[in-house]
């Protein structure tokens, strides 16, 4: 489970309640 420090670092919460951390070229989706 992702903390609010790792919000900071370029991570986005969508509408649908997923973070996505984009890395590089590279989406990462959490659901």
């Amino acid at each position: 489970m992702l903390q609010a420090k790792d919000l900071k670092q370029g991570n986005k919460i969508n509408y649908n309640g997923e973070v996505v951390t984009v890395i590089g070229t590279t989406k990462i989706k959490y659901f």
